[in-house]
């Protein structure tokens, strides 16, 4: 019997090869493999570090009319449905289904509402772990999301179905659920953010697995093995016993014809610098830009460009957020009639402020030193550099007074250089000091170039002394060039 030939099969999925010859998968992505991702100390502290900074202040809430005018009762009722009432912890549960977005993709929550008197009102926000819906549930599917699949289309019905793994292990449909995804997302159930760098934190795992078999390596001296001269009975058995339980704890006694034959230790194999390129890869993963990538600062940098791309970033971000909010509390302003009479609720998660202090210390600076910003311009840029309420607007009898007190400042300022630099003119002309000494210093002091007549030294009195010391600060330089 002639068997027909079976054709070749090919290797197929992503295989990651290193210089030494040891290979790795890709990991096959599922609800278990994300728990464990999500315990990896690289993707918890990039997640915490952007919610931190995407969520620097409470949501801000608001009730307008059709004129855009907001009513301040309608928004202190929605206030205390959704911000006050800890079944619903809005500021906190919209950073959980954030995160839950980040992590799994969607975000899966269970509003309950009720009437309250006359009012429809939401009572409870539950958040259902995405996790649990990883299994199928009975009815056949025309489309499932490929990390959950609990979350589906009804392949009969082609309406969308939620399935969810109960504490009895039991498989149950449900039937109130509010699903956020990112809209960007076409994936039903949207795929998580953090999927991309799975095989980077894989490949992580690894290189911190190579480095520890080096620090292994040199805990126990190095790469070593046993000689064996004119092995008897189980000598060879007991030299590979020895070298596959020696350790840097465990150490045994070699016998009368065995000796230790050390290679030392090889700088070779050190997983350090791919680690540290690995770990730089993920922290501009989740900065979204080239910002802090040399361990600079983030918010508030001098990078405006990046900064700008960042921010961009940000309040994309905010911006699907709100509309999840949104549709999240839209049912509050339709049932209850709201919406009929043009009322709109307007969500604001508001930006993360960046620090301009520098800036507006350094415009303040020029602006004054120029004389192009008045005495209450400059006092409103210090106050935008952190001087806040302290700096308000003066009026005409207030800046008055200002200028007399910096006038003064000014000359006792300028009679303490005077006095200085008479002392040093006394002190060269009586040839207690150098005369070229005395003369630098009065120069210096009162920022007298040689030869200079400095008539614009301010009111007569200013302009006659300076006119004095002028020329005895000449005179010092005459009698210093005759020396």
């Amino acid at each position: 019997m002639i068997m027909a030939k079976q054709s070749a099969t090919k290797k197929e999925g992503t295989t990651y090869v290193r210089s030494d010859g040891q290979t790795f998968k890709q990991p096959k992505i599922d609800a278990t493999e994300i728990l464990k991702i999500l315990e990896n100390k690289y993707i918890t502290q990039g997640l915490d570090q952007m919610q931190m900074t995407i969520f620097q202040d409470d949501i801000v809430l608001k009730v307008v009319d059709k004129d855009k005018k907001e009513d301040p009762d309608l928004t202190a009722s929605l206030i205390d449905m959704v911000i006050n009432n800890p079944k619903v912890a809005f500021n906190f549960s919209t950073q959980r289904r954030w995160r839950d977005v980040m992590e799994w993709g969607p975000a899966l929550s269970n509003p309950v509402w009720d009437y309250e008197g006359p009012e429809y009102r939401l009572m409870e926000l539950n958040r259902l772990p995405p996790s649990s819906f990883s299994r199928k549930g009975s009815t056949a599917t025309l489309v499932s999301n490929r990390l959950l699949p609990g979350i589906c289309i009804n392949e009969k019905t082609g309406e969308q179905e939620y399935w969810q793994t109960q504490r009895n292990a039991q498989v149950t449909q449900l039937t109130n659920v509010h699903m956020t995804t990112t809209p960007m997302c076409a994936e039903l159930g949207g795929t998580p953010y953090i999927l991309p760098i799975f095989p980077i934190i894989k490949m992580l795992t690894y290189s911190w697995g190579r480095q520890m078999q080096k620090v292994n390596q040199w805990g126990s001296g190095g790469n070593w093995f046993i000689k064996v001269t004119d092995p008897q009975g189980d000598d060879e058995a007991y030299a590979a016993k020895l070298l596959k339980n020696q350790s840097s704890i465990n150490r045994y006694q070699l016998r009368g014809n065995m000796t230790a034959e050390n290679l030392g230790i090889s700088g070779d194999g050190s997983a350090l610098e791919t680690i540290t390129e690995l770990g730089m890869q993920i922290r501009q993963f989740f900065i979204a830009s080239d910002l802090g990538k040399d361990g600079g600062q983030l918010i508030g940098g001098s990078n405006s460009a990046e900064l700008k791309k960042y921010m961009s970033f940000i309040k994309g971000m905010h911006r699907w957020i709100e509309w999840d909010a949104l549709l999240l509390l839209k049912p509050w302003a339709d049932y209850n009639g709201y919406t009929d009479k043009g009322y709109q609720i307007l969500v604001d998660v508001p930006a993360p402020e960046i620090d301009q202090s520098d800036l507006w210390l350094k415009i303040a600076r020029e602006g004054n030193q120029s004389g192009t910003v008045t005495e209450n311009e400059h006092r409103a840029m210090l106050s935008k550099a952190g001087a806040g309420d302290i700096l308000k607007p003066l009026d005409e009898v207030a800046l008055a007074a200002l200028r007399e007190q910096k006038a003064a400042t000014s000359q006792n300022s300028f009679g303490a250089q005077l006095q200085k630099a008479d002392v040093a003119t006394r002190a060269g002309a009586a040839n207690i000091i150098n005369k070229s000494r005395a003369r630098a210093f009065v120069q210096a002091t009162l920022g007298i170039k040689e030869g200079e007549a400095d008539n614009d030294a301010g009111d007569s009195a200013e302009s006659a002394a300076l006119d004095r010391l002028a020329s005895a600060a000449e005179g010092l330089t005459r009698a210093a060039k005759g020396n």
